[in-house]
């Protein structure tokens, strides 16, 4: 159930951090899905944070320390992916832009928000992470790495 919860707050802080990192494309028009509003296309987008439950539950026996590390590089590379569809589709799509171009753009109009809710995951996945039944001599005893 934990691992529900963790993989639901990361799909809602991705979509958060999407939505505030491109809010000012919210009224242009996607080139992928013509009918799509701004908010629909985001959440489709960041659907792929199911990943997040399955590496959960395929790295139990990893230590926590690394786990916790993949965890947070997994957020960040799924919610990158989910900025980077939504300033291509509605940005870059519709102009000539190289894809070096493209990466740097969503890089530097998403970076404030990608850290916060990054940091936010980390914190949250330390605390249910440590608190895992399966994991014994691993435990994570005064919160650092």
């Amino acid at each position: 159930m934990k691992y529900i919860i963790l993989t639901i707050a990361g799909f809602i802080l991705c979509v958060l951090q999407c939505y505030i990192s491109f809010l000012e494309l919210k009224s242009g028009i996607s080139s992928t899905c013509m009918d799509c509003s701004y908010l629909g296309e985001i959440i489709r987008y960041s659907l792929f944070a199911v990943l997040l439950f399955i590496y959960l539950m395929v790295t139990k026996k990893m230590k926590v320390q690394l786990r916790l590390i993949l965890f947070t590089i997994l957020y960040l590379l799924i919610s990158f992916s989910t900025n980077y569809s939504i300033y291509f589709s509605r940005l870059t799509s519709w102009s000539t832009f190289r894809q070096s171009e493209e990466l740097i753009g969503t890089l530097m109009k998403s970076y404030l928000p990608l850290l916060v809710s990054a940091v936010i995951i980390w914190f949250l996945a330390l605390n249910i992470l440590k608190q895992d039944p399966h994991i014994k001599e691993n435990k994570l005893t005064d919160g650092s790495i």
